[in-house]
């Protein structure tokens, strides 16, 4: 839905599929959606598309398959970030045992596949800082919302990873991320703030900081 008002009113966004997420860079709003041919599909195995909007307008000015890339037989496209409209990052496979990162920096004309330094785990989130440094977070669930937690950046667009943090459920964590999910959000100056899913009650979040000059 956008509102040119404020809020006060809203129109439904044209999309060509389900199941939309969506990035803003500059005056672009960039939307991966499934698109499966029947609704008796398998969401996880169908394609999906990225469709290009400009701010505030309901219909794409450019829309373009995303290939089947990914490590396994799934699609299941989602956004994780747009730097600048040309240039779109995404996850193929999110929520299956391996997912794979997939970039295009020509608005969708051509894909790449990225490293993945999750390996078994599953990418859970993507932040790319003003500097171009890059944030990625990926997580396993090993039961009652515990298990593998990873943290890793890269100064390279994604072409070599480093470690910050990881945590496993019984084993000492590395930078006291936890072994839980964490949502991350930027706080400016190097801060980092993650929202914790609570291992006993996964209705109920905690708002923590986790890093600070990571």
């Amino acid at each position: 839905m956008v509102s040119n008002d404020g809020g006060l009113t809203w129109t439904k966004v044209d999309t060509p599929g389900t199941e939309e997420s969506f990035a803003l860079a500059g005056r672009t709003m960039s939307v991966v959606s499934d698109v499966c041919p029947t609704r008796r599909s398998a969401v996880w195995r169908c394609p999906s598309d990225l469709s290009q909007y400009a701010v505030g307008a309901t219909r794409a000015f450019r829309t373009a398959i995303i290939p089947a890339l990914g490590v396994g037989p799934w699609r299941a496209g989602y956004i994780l970030a747009s730097p600048i409209p040309s240039t779109v990052i995404v996850v193929e496979g999110r929520g299956m045992q391996r997912s794979s990162l997939l970039e295009t920096t020509n608005a969708g004309a051509s894909w790449s596949r990225l490293s993945d330094p999750c390996e078994q785990l599953n990418i859970n989130q993507l932040l790319v800082e003003k500097g171009g440094r890059w944030l990625l977070s990926c997580f396993q669930g090993g039961g009652m919302n515990q298990g593998d937690s990873e943290l890793w950046d890269s100064f390279d667009g994604g072409g070599s990873w480093s470690i910050e943090a990881h945590a496993s459920e019984g084993v000492r964590s590395v930078g006291g991320i936890g072994d839980v999910s964490n949502t991350l959000y930027q706080g400016g100056s190097g801060i980092l703030f993650a929202a914790l899913v609570a291992p006993r009650a996964a209705s109920s979040t905690a708002a923590t900081a986790v890093a600070s000059g990571v």
